[in-house]
């Protein structure tokens, strides 16, 4: 990870759908993107499972899915196991000290590309501290 004052930086590239935890760009499919975005924009607290299928999958309710925890497993296991922390009872939130980015960094690609329906384009880059 890349190490600034004590903090490490997790970097979502919106137009490529990468993410880099300091080993380099890391190509994440659509719904792993999503995913890590919405646990960005409520970093330092953890979000239920049920927000994250409601927030990313669109689910409101149903039968109880594991979907969630796949994508879980996938993300850590291309940018680390240590990024993101499960919350025993509460759900998921990415490590401790990472500040949440801005509104308007999370919104900086339209949602008609992160849901695909637009092409890939040069990436716009969303950086944020995280503490190790």
């Amino acid at each position: 990870m890349i190490a600034t004052g004590g903090r490490a930086a997790l970097a979502l590239d919106t137009g490529r759908l990468a993410a880099d935890a300091g080993s380099g760009p890391v190509p994440l499919t659509r719904l792993e993107f999503l995913l890590l975005r919405e646990l960005a924009s409520h970093a330092g607290q953890p979000v239920p499972k049920k927000a994250l299928l409601a927030a990313v999958w669109g689910y409101d309710s149903g039968p109880v899915s594991n979907v969630v925890d796949a994508c879980v497993w996938r993300l850590r296991s291309k940018l680390g196991f240590d990024l993101i922390k499960t919350v025993r009872g509460e759900g998921y939130q990415l490590a401790n000290g990472l500040p949440a980015p801005s509104t308007s960094q999370l919104c900086a690609t339209s949602s008609n590309h992160l849901h695909g329906h637009a092409g890939r384009k040069e990436g716009t880059w969303i950086a944020a501290g995280l503490s190790r």
